[in-house]
């Protein structure tokens, strides 16, 4: 498949044609044909620069696809500017195109139901975990699981739930015999996934984040990278590989990937993750200082992890400022104790049911095994501790586990 893309500005009466086609054409060579073209419009209002992209099949001239992306007028770095308007019109187009090359094939129920109802499915799951929470997150897999209940045989809508699921584990929301369960199911779905779509950016990304789920770190760079081959915008494969790179002590190399993130800016359900990782990233190589307002702007975004406000805590520490280190902890502790309720009335609704099984004597002690060992030490390897030696707190900094 072809794309030809062309830009001009609103204030424009036509889309100029490429320098690429002008010159070939000059030269008396023929251009080659595209199936599709990208024109887009970049309009600047007194607030802010909207660029909108419209996707038109070259044969028809059938308009595909409409995607807008809008950034603040007032940004001083005008290359940020330009970053996050490609990033935002790219990221979609990417993802719409990549459909169009790994189409998904329709099982009896979705050819006799409503059209695109697992696609509407999967986008209001997403909507809905823009900020993470553990109410959220069992809102998003609730509307999977009845959709997927309705559609068994959707390869779509089972990718979308085992990604999120993935999620769930990486947050700690499983107690340790579902995730068992969640993570063996997930396994067996996304390596089905790939061998029917091996190249779809939402089965290469699902696998990417069950790679990094189950400490396959090395693996999952390489998926991640498959992913953004087709799609260099995605932030969430751009966190995931930055994950990696701490995990594997390549704390620099982390830092650089958030930082890329951050410039894309792209997709918001996943936008506090690459502010956490680079606020851990400066934690791990002494910028103390420079930590703190990444993990601030995650906090904002996301408040109810826990884990941001005891990696804040640490760089409060280190900086002499106590009662800012001692708050932080309390409240990360405060929404441990809230996630650990909410687990336990999960499970008294299981039980009411009849779906739930014994967890003996685990419950009690979740929420201290979750602050203790679910949150992984940052020195795991031995090159992360020669390259961390510098700091006394080492050992104490918790990795977060991804999410989005």
């Amino acid at each position: 498949m072809l794309v030809r893309t062309a830009f001009f500005n609103a204030s424009a009466s036509f889309a100029p044609r490429s320098a690429a086609v002008a010159g070939l054409e000059r030269a008396g060579l023929p251009a080659a044909s595209s199936d599709y073209e990208i024109r887009g419009e970049l309009q600047l209002s007194d607030q802010s620069w909207m660029l909108r992209a419209r996707m038109i099949k070259a044969g028809t001239g059938e308009v595909q696809s409409v995607v807008t992306a809008s950034v603040n007028a007032d940004e001083a770095d005008m290359q940020l500017q330009q970053s996050r308007l490609v990033a935002g019109v790219g990221h979609v187009l990417a993802r719409r195109l990549n459909e169009m090359l790994e189409p998904s094939t329709p099982s009896a129920r979705t050819r006799g139901s409503s059209a695109g109802g697992d696609k509407v499915a999967v986008e209001q799951a997403l909507a809905s975990i823009t900020q993470t929470t553990r109410e959220r997150f069992g809102a998003a897999q609730s509307m999977l699981q009845k959709a997927l209940t309705e559609d068994p045989d959707n390869v779509d809508l089972a990718v979308a739930l085992a990604s999120l699921q993935m999620r769930g584990i990486q947050m700690v929301w499983f107690n340790p015999d579902e995730a068992v369960v969640v993570e063996a199911r997930a396994n067996a779905t996304l390596e089905q996934a790939l061998r029917s779509k091996p190249n779809s950016i939402p089965v290469l990304e699902a696998y990417c984040r069950f790679l990094s789920a189950t400490n396959h770190f090395v693996e999952s760079l390489v998926t991640c990278a498959r992913a953004l081959s087709f799609d260099p915008w995605n932030g969430a494969a751009l966190y995931l590989i930055g994950l990696g790179e701490i995990y594997l002590g390549r704390f620099d190399d982390a830092l650089a990937t958030f930082h890329q993130a951050d410039r894309y800016d792209t997709p918001p359900a996943s936008r506090w993750t690459w502010l956490l990782g680079a606020g851990l990233a400066n934690l791990l190589t002494g910028r103390d200082e420079e930590a703190l307002p990444w993990l601030q702007r995650s906090i904002a975004i996301t408040p109810a992890t826990g884990r941001s406000h005891m990696l804040l805590a640490v760089a409060y520490q280190r900086l002499g400022r106590f009662e800012e280190a001692r708050a932080a902890i309390e409240e990360g502790l405060r929404l441990a104790a809230r996630h650990d309720e909410a687990q336990r009335l999960a499970a008294d609704e299981e039980r009411k049911s009849g779906l739930s099984r014994s967890l003996g004597s685990r419950r009690s002690d979740h929420g201290r095994r979750r602050l203790a060992g679910a949150m992984k030490p940052a020195c795991a390897s031995t090159h992360a501790r020669e390259r961390a030696a510098k700091s006394p707190s080492c050992l104490q900094i918790a990795i977060p586990s991804p999410s989005s």
